[in-house]
């Protein structure tokens, strides 16, 4: 009898692998019209963690709940896939934040959540608060533990208070790890990103305009009163780098999506 020859090793499946299966959906359905708006996105961060993208100006101006609970799963769906094939984080160390190092640098395990809450719309951001607890309390905690790091960028009052009252559930480690962003390059000067791994959506950019502008406009008409002093009118600033195409320097594996 011959002797059977060594199997090959089976390669675990990459993030790129992962996300594209989690987000596969039936063509016509909400979840399938949120995949190709661009609601989901697979990046890295600057710890080449593998990065979810959630882009709130992909949801319609007013969402109907088929299209909150296709979001919501949706995105359960991603970061779930995402964490099982992420090296693993202590469960222990992301609750207490008492393990795992303070380092946040090459080789720690876990995922990061990205949300562009841009709207310049006007369109909510939130789902309903009953779907939103529901998505929450069902992530199992394996999964919740290996959240590494959170980031929000242009918040809103409510979303801010939001981050508050979740909390107790990301766990001490990740709180560590939040970035909260009002302006775009704070996303790479407090660590989150590197600028030419993230494509950032045309909403971002319409909506730091607006804002620029409304401030710009405010202090005009404040000077143009002499309630303030001209030095008060806004300095010009060099603006922000354009989107780019394509993650250029992202992690072997996860690239995609």
């Amino acid at each position: 009898m011959e002797p059977s020859l060594p199997l090959p090793p089976i390669a675990p499946p990459t993030p790129a692998a992962a996300f594209a299966a989690a987000t596969a959906a039936p063509p016509g359905s909400d979840a399938a019209a949120l995949h190709d708006a661009g609601f989901l996105r697979l990046a890295a961060t600057a710890a080449r963690r593998p990065l979810l993208v959630i882009t709130a100006a992909a949801l319609p101006v007013a969402p109907t709940a088929p299209v909150w609970t296709a979001a919501v799963d949706a995105v359960t769906a991603a970061l779930t896939a995402l964490v099982r094939v992420a090296p693993p984080v202590s469960v222990a160390g992301a609750v207490t934040g008492e393990a795992g190092g303070e380092g946040d640098g090459e080789g720690e395990g876990g995922v990061g959540v990205l949300l562009i809450a841009s709207r310049p719309d006007g369109g909510r951001v939130l789902p309903p608060v009953r779907v939103l607890a529901s998505a929450l309390w069902s992530v199992p905690p394996e999964v919740r533990a290996g959240i590494a790091e959170v980031g929000c960028l242009h918040p809103g009052v409510g979303l801010r208070a939001l981050l508050w009252g979740v909390w107790p559930w990301f766990g001490g480690r990740v709180w560590r790890r939040m970035v909260v962003a009002d302006r775009m390059d704070e996303l790479w000067t407090d660590g989150l990103v590197r600028p030419d791994d993230l494509a950032l959506p045309p909403e971002a950019f319409s909506y730091e305009r607006s804002v620029a502008d409304a401030t710009a406009a405010a202090a005009g008409l404040l000077v143009a009163s002499g309630a303030a002093p001209p030095s008060a009118l806004p300095r010009t600033t060099a603006p922000p780098p354009p989107p780019v195409a394509a993650a250029t320097t992202a992690t072997p594996g996860m690239e995609g999506g």
